[in-house]
């Protein structure tokens, strides 16, 4: 259900966070830079969460 897709898509953006050496999502939460990591994902080709981050 919901739940599921929303957990798959928290472990798929932090998994491309890890692999581009970024910094994870609990630290940068309420960061703008979160935020830039999500446009950098979909440029290349990735699926953005489908939730606000900022929600959680």
């Amino acid at each position: 259900g919901t739940a599921t897709r929303h957990v798959n898509c928290l472990l798929n953006f932090s998994r491309w966070l890890v692999e581009n050496d970024k910094q994870g999502i609990a630290p940068r939460l309420h960061d703008k830079s979160l935020d830039d990591d999500v446009k950098e994902l979909e440029r290349n080709g990735g699926r953005r969460p489908s939730f606000r981050l900022s929600s959680i």
